[in-house]
Order: C-alpha cells, then structure tokens, then sequence
C-alpha cells in the first residue's frame, strides 16, 4: 500500500502592497466601546450603583456629586434629603426600565414617584414623560382627591384642574377628612359645589361651566402652577397638556366629558 502525505500550505498570504511598494499590516478594528459610567446613590442607608446618564441630567445631581477618596473613585451623592428609597426605586424602574407596561395595574404608580423626584431634581424630560404617563392613565385610576393634591404639590395645572373639576361635579357629598386633606383649595371647591347645586335647582343646570369656574376662582393658584411647569419644562415651553393664562385647558381628557355626563343625570 503506497502511503502517501498531503501537506498543507499554511503560508501566511503576504502583507497588502501601499502604493509605494512597501508593505504593511491592516489595522484590526476597534471593538465598539461598552463601558457605561455609573454613580453611587445613597438613600437612607442603601448604597445604589446606577448608570449615570439619565441622572446627570439634573443639575442638582450634577453640583452635588462627590469622588470619595482612596482606591475606590467613583462619584457618589447622598439624596436621603430628596427621597425615600421606594420613591428612588420607581424612579429608576422609570429611567432604566426591566418590564414596565403602561396598564392599569397597581405597578403603574412608579409613575407617581418619578414625577415627584423629577420635580425636586429638575430632571425635565423625566417629569414630561411623568405627566404625560400620568395623563393618559398609565397610573390607572387616580381619585379626585390624588389628582388635586398630586397637581398642586408638583406643579401640574392639568392635573390640579381635572381633579377640581370632579370635585365640583361628584354626585356624592364630600367627608370632613377629605376637606381638612384639601386644606386651602376645600373651601373655595365647596363654594363652587354649591353654586352648581343652586343652579341647579333653579333649572339652570347647563349653565354651569366648571372648567371656567375652576379656572376663575383658582387663577392665582394656577398662575403658580404654570410658572413651575414652565420651569421644570424642556425648553422652557409649557407641554401640551398644560393650562393656559391662569385657566382650565378644554380638552383635558376624555374622562372629564363623561364625569361631565354622569354629574348632569344625578
């Protein structure tokens, strides 16, 4: 049996020839850069290392970011003094998300949370997206009470005027706690509530235009609201979901139309 060995030219092919005629070696691409910086945030004793981009985007943040010396350099922030460590949480469900669903389901009040640290930390494309979540029922159902308190407490005219407006037009009458949790706007809401019932019973009930009356009697408090949205907005423009000139936007909601409905056949 004639044995015979195949040998294989494992030459290396020669260099590519530049056009001088000296040869030369191709460059191996450069892997595309992974790295991600992070922060450490603490919060009421717990240690968060988070990716930095989304948070360096408020100033406060920004200012207040320390390197703690020795082997370890990354930059760190204390926010006990801005959030709770539920409130921070959701708020970075919200900015680096792992499964959110904008349903109905109790979940979907991270929202809440991240409208309010976005508010205190200035972080105005998370606060837009907040209330725009907020607004189309992302959160699912907000009572009347949550939306006035939540829309005055961060500065959400929309909000605080679609929360008014069911207040005024509710079929039901109002509980002790609940005027003493509204503090300031109770009083004047009870007002406006029996001035619709008045009308009413004098058979004038369609005249009765709550968007008006609440933007009316609260056009300073709304003032105040639209000047922190106009703050806290990108750009320095209102969003679209905002009041204007100290009034109650007409088209809030879908809802409102039927809250509308349902006050005018109790």
């Amino acid at each position: 049996m004639n044995n015979t060995s195949t040998t294989t030219n494992t030459r290396t092919p020669p260099l590519p020839t530049r056009m001088d005629g000296t040869r030369h070696r191709q460059e191996t691409p450069t892997p595309p850069n992974l790295f991600v910086e992070t922060i450490k945030v603490m919060v009421e004793g717990r240690v968060y290392r988070v990716p930095s981009y989304h948070l360096l985007t408020s100033r406060m943040i920004r200012e207040g970011l320390q390197i703690v010396h020795g082997d370890d350099t990354e930059r760190s922030i204390d926010l006990t003094f801005h959030a709770n460590r539920e409130d921070f949480e959701n708020l970075i469900e919200v900015l680096y998300p792992s499964n959110i669903t904008f349903d109905k389901s109790p979940r979907g009040r991270i929202w809440l949370s991240a409208l309010k640290l976005a508010t205190r930390l200035e972080m105005k494309a998370t606060r837009a997206a907040s209330i725009y979540a907020i607004m189309h029922n992302a959160v699912g159902d907000m009572g009347t009470m949550e939306k006035v308190l939540v829309g005055q407490a961060h500065g959400v005219p929309s909000l605080f005027c679609q929360g008014c407006e069911e207040f005024v037009l509710r079929s039901d009458t109002p509980t002790i706690a609940e005027l003493l949790l509204l503090k300031g706007p109770g009083a004047r809401l009870m007002l406006l509530r029996e001035e619709r019932i008045q009308m009413q019973l004098q058979g004038v009930r369609r005249c009765f235009d709550a968007a008006k009356r609440v933007g009316e009697v609260f056009k300073e408090d709304l003032e105040k609201l639209e000047d922190i949205e106009k703050r806290m907005s990108a750009g320095g423009r209102r969003s679209s979901e905002g009041s204007v000139n100290g009034s109650c936007p007409r088209d809030l909601d879908a809802s409102k139309e039927r809250i509308t409905k349902r006050a005018r056949m109790n």
